[in-house]
């Protein structure tokens, strides 16, 4: 099986009865591991949403138009996989701009779409490890989950999804690949 050539891909990881499988497909479900809550009340137990975690790359700007598609391909993948829960991630990368990527992303989102989905604005990572272990906060357990991200970046995203939203170690991550 050929890998796409389109450099805009949605990724997702999904865990296997024990052991950790990685698939490289859309829309496979991903049970994230959410650290506790602090308190002793139980939680009141939330509906499965599917959620979408967009790994920005760089402050938007539309002269960009590789980042145009990009974000462009990501409009039109919220509602064909009825996305409920959209986690745009990307912090102050560019010390000349007073927007986050996040902020800059979501700016060109809403005024050339209609977003029918929750919003979260994670913008505080500079990198790709910080954007997945900052979104996590946005996270519920049941949550059907998707990262989206370019091919460039898919197997390094692949194995930091597994990291820090599968809460896999390094050692299982790898044994599971080879």
């Amino acid at each position: 099986q050929s890998v796409p050539r389109d450099p805009k891909v949605a990724v997702s990881v999904a865990e296997i009865e024990v052991d950790l499988a990685v698939v490289l497909a859309v829309a496979v479900p991903l049970v994230p591991h959410v650290p506790a809550s602090p308190t002793f009340a139980t939680p009141a137990k939330t509906k499965s949403m599917n959620t979408l975690i967009f790994l920005g790359y760089g402050v938007f700007e539309e002269s960009n138009q590789e980042y145009c598609d990009y974000i462009d391909s990501l409009a039109k993948y919220i509602p064909e996989h009825r996305i409920e829960k959209l986690i745009l991630c990307g912090g102050n990368s560019n010390p000349t701009k007073n927007i986050s990527e996040a902020e800059s992303v979501f700016n060109y989102l809403s005024s050339h779409y209609q977003l029918d989905c929750q919003v979260h604005l994670e913008n505080k990572s500079l990198t790709t490890p910080e954007n997945l272990k900052f979104a996590v906060q946005y996270l519920d357990p049941d949550d059907n989950l998707t990262v989206f991200c370019d091919l460039y970046r898919q197997a390094k995203v692949i194995w930091l999804a597994a990291y820090y939203l599968l809460n896999k170690s390094r050692s299982e991550i790898a044994n599971a690949l080879f």
